[in-house]
């Protein structure tokens, strides 16, 4: 379902048909479709993006579409062709156990470890060693959505993974949203434990597939309580 098929239906559950309310609704999609994106690791989110890391600096921003709220990855590139290159995974650190700049904050080579940092600029990470040349990291996490509309200019017919499989669960959440904006808290208590209903759902739907997406492995005597591995051991099964 596009954007303005949804539109309408909040508008017509509101009974509601001005420019303000439209305007209104559209910035609530947009919204919604990322409080829900940041609420679960949908696959759709899962892509992975290079950054150019520049030799003898530590210091580097983050993507600005990166979910924090996801586990992240850091890999370095350092061996194949542009086509097919390999990686090496770049370790986390963990600053309440572990001091990156102990004992030579100085120390150049090739990337091992990284860590989250803040500040004015917005979150970034650290590398240690310092890069002592030019490389390239591949960071694989869940991203926002980015297309037009989330930009607030994509028109009535833009759409998303969640407009075209989880269109229910946008529109109760910006129904949800638009009656408590205009003063109406039982419809919005209403919409809003549909919305809950409905995001529980896509949740179990989405680790159902991700489980049916692994490989399933054949059970051996580890997998079992210890006290049936051994009888059937002695039974011989």
């Amino acid at each position: 379902m596009n954007r303005g098929e949804i539109v309408t239906r909040v508008l017509q559950r509101m009974d509601r048909s001005d420019a303000t309310a439209d305007t209104l609704c559209e910035s609530m999609i947009n919204e919604v479709i990322r409080e829900i994106e940041r609420e679960f690791p949908w696959a759709y989110t899962k892509k992975s993006q290079t950054a150019a890391i520049s030799a003898n600096v530590k210091s580097f921003s983050l993507p600005s579409n990166l979910i924090l709220h996801h586990p992240f990855t850091l890999l370095l590139e350092d061996a194949g062709t542009s086509a097919s290159p390999e990686y090496t995974y770049v370790i986390k650190a963990e600053e309440n156990y572990f001091d990156m700049n102990f004992p030579a904050p100085n120390t150049t080579g090739t990337i091992a470890y990284w860590k989250l940092t803040g500040g004015t600029s917005g979150v970034g990470f650290d590398v240690y060693p310092v890069p002592d040349a030019e490389s390239t990291l591949k960071i694989a996490s869940g991203h926002y959505y980015t297309g037009a509309w989330a930009a607030g200019d994509g028109g009535d017919m833009e759409e998303n993974w969640l407009t075209d499989n989880q269109v229910d669960l946008v529109i109760d959440g910006v129904s949800a949203k638009m009656f408590e904006h205009y003063g109406q808290p039982n419809k919005a208590d209403r919409a809003f434990v549909r919305y809950q209903q409905l995001l529980m759902k896509a949740k179990v739907d989405q680790r159902d597939m991700d489980r049916r997406g692994r490989m399933i492995r054949a059970k051996t005597y580890s997998d079992m309580p210890l006290s049936i591995a051994q009888k059937k051991a002695f039974y011989g099964y």
